[in-house]
């Protein structure tokens, strides 16, 4: 029965092979891709069917995931109090900062699609990035704060008025 729900596109590949054989052709593939990437044995995204009158091929779309590990930063601001009506915050587009200090990459993650990210361990995510900066070239306000950048650390601020209820 589970052959047949493979072959009407409703099954899954470990329904045919043990997780052993599945992680066999998963490393001899991997043999076959860039040292930096790896293809991971789950989740397993998607498997289909193609078939003819005398063969079935059966397959499997795992994800192929870049060996390069980041730091995952929330940036909360805190507010300064400036005069007796306003106070100062940094503005920052995206409260989530994902750096990588050996390879002197970042990049932002807005937090409606970190919810989007897969979770592969209990602090790990995979993460899908559409644009990784480099440090030195691309300053940012968040990072040189980080490193204590004082010459590079000019920060987006915005005023903001407020009163005291007393």
């Amino acid at each position: 029965m589970t052959d047949l729900d493979v072959l009407f596109d409703r099954g899954h590949i470990y329904q045919l092979l043990t997780p052993a054989e599945v992680a066999k052709f998963i490393e001899q593939a991997t043999t076959k891709l860039p040292s930096k990437l790896k293809l991971l044995l789950k989740p397993v995204l998607k498997t289909s069917v193609q078939r003819s009158r005398e063969d079935i091929w059966v397959y499997s779309h795992f994800i192929i995931s870049e060996l390069n590990s980041y730091e995952l930063f929330k940036v909360t601001s805190i507010s300064v109090k400036i005069t007796s009506t306003s106070y100062w915050i940094i503005e920052e587009p995206s409260n989530l900062i994902a750096l990588d200090y050996n390879n002197e990459m970042f990049f932002q993650v807005p937090e409606k699609n970190f919810q989007e990210n897969i979770q592969i361990k209990n602090h790990t995510y995979l993460c899908s990035p559409t644009v990784v900066k480099n440090i030195e070239t691309n300053p940012n306000c968040i990072i040189d704060q980080i490193f204590n950048r004082e010459d590079r650390a000019h920060c987006t601020i915005r005023e903001i008025p407020w009163r005291s209820t007393q």
